[in-house]
């Protein structure tokens, strides 16, 4: 079951890789479905400040489990400001 895991935790960390690295680089991660929570925790565990914003407030809540909820936002709360790196993941 676990395994399951691996292809798309893959798929973000080339991501990841391939977007480069500020030095402490303000992320924006859009949409936090299954791979939008992948990256965040990603981009959380490599030290960024991570902002990540979602549309459905199940997920924001769901963000709480993976301790990225104190960054998640509704769009509208976003503050404004200038994001170094953004990770893009809405359809």
């Amino acid at each position: 079951d676990r395994a399951i895991h691996v292809e798309p935790l893959a798929c973000v960390l080339k991501a990841i890789r391939r977007g480069g690295h500020a030095r402490q680089p303000k992320t924006l991660v859009v949409g936090l479905g299954y791979i939008g929570l992948m990256a965040a925790q990603m981009y959380a565990l490599r030290g960024d400040n991570l902002y990540s914003v979602d549309t459905q407030r199940e997920r924001l809540e769901q963000s709480r489990t993976f301790n990225i909820h104190r960054t998640a936002f509704f769009p509208e709360q976003l503050p404004e400001q200038h994001f170094d790196v953004v990770f893009l993941t809405v359809v």
